[in-house]
């Protein structure tokens, strides 16, 4: 696998697994003053120790699927701009301008 590739990919990869957890995060900071303002009715009748499994189990879930998710649009859009369409389009005037001589 070429370096660039490689590096395209690792680095949408880490910011999809980045994304995840940012995602989390807010919905934990949307949910989490509710739950401590009023556990009677936001806790959902479940106890201290299962908001903590399932705040660990929310961090888990959206940070891989978060890297899974845009690394698989990552491969697909590496395909999509570098393999079908190298030689086409914008790109090529790009690579015409920005081209050393």
């Amino acid at each position: 696998m070429p370096i660039k590739k490689y590096l395209y990919l690792l680095t949408a990869t880490v910011a999809g697994a980045l994304a995840g957890f940012l995602l989390q995060a807010l919905l934990e900071l949307w949910y989490i003053p509710k739950l401590i303002a009023n556990f009677d009715i936001y806790g959902l009748n479940l106890s201290w120790s299962t908001w903590f499994k399932i705040h660990e189990l929310l961090v888990i879930s959206f940070t891989v699927g978060g890297a899974l998710i845009v690394g698989q649009q990552a491969k697909q859009w590496w395909n999509y701009l570098y393999v079908e369409h190298c030689g086409t389009g914008i790109l090529k005037s790009l690579r015409q301008l920005f081209v050393l001589k």
